[in-house]
């Protein structure tokens, strides 16, 4: 599909070796020549196939199409009842091993712009809690588990979700051993201990805590 290939068995994330059709998908998006809704019922019977490789490939074409029109210099505005199905789809893919890495990418550039609506943002926090998988990532999921982590922080430094934030974040920091994903973790600590948003319950600074020792 597209020039798209696998990244390893069961590795939860795809790589794309040709963006020219992303691109061009996204233009037409942008041009109003095709709508978010007209590409997902022209991909639906591939998102919703029996083959899983293949919905991770169709999960992967439309949440890289989301990536390229949140950064478009065209300030595209993602519509609000689009954001909410894409939302709800991109979260229950979090629960299929080889869709959640860009699961997480669709989500995250769903968010990349405010999330006025506070009973969704309270869903995607309380959802990448309960579907994001505690074991068995590869790091470049949990890669992008950071990446989003670092988005909904920019949303909610109001005080109104900081236990539900901090969970999620023990959950994708723990036990981490890849050197780029430590740097993240190790920052996030920081920026919390900064903000206050750990109110000396939940973070301790002990590396046995980010560390994996399942190696």
């Amino acid at each position: 599909m597209l020039g798209c290939t696998v990244a390893g068995a069961g590795a939860g994330t795809i790589i794309l070796d040709n963006l020219a059709p992303i691109q061009s998908l996204s233009q037409f998006i942008i041009k109003k020549e095709l709508t978010l809704l007209k590409l997902i019922q022209l991909l639906g019977d591939y998102l919703t196939a029996d083959d899983e490789v293949l919905r991770a490939l169709a999960v992967a074409l439309l949440a890289r199409v989301l990536q390229e029109l949140a950064g478009s210099t065209d300030d595209y505005q993602f519509n609000g009842n689009d954001v909410k199905v894409l939302l709800k789809f991109m979260l229950a893919k979090l629960e299929e091993p080889k869709a959640i890495g860009e699961a997480l990418i669709g989500i995250n550039a769903l968010i990349s712009k405010k999330v006025e609506d506070e009973a969704l943002f309270s869903e995607i926090l309380t959802q990448s809690m309960e579907k994001y998988p505690e074991t068995g990532n590869p790091a470049s999921v949990r890669y992008h588990a950071f990446q989003l982590l670092n988005t909904l922080f920019d949303h909610c430094q109001d005080g109104r979700f900081d236990s539900e934030f901090i969970q999620l974040f023990i959950k994708v920091a723990s036990n981490e051993n890849d050197p780029r994903n430590l740097l993240l973790s190790f920052g996030f600590c920081f920026l919390l201990k900064r903000s206050g948003l750990d109110g000396g319950c939940y973070l301790g600074f002990r590396l046995d805590v980010f560390y994996r020792t399942d190696n």
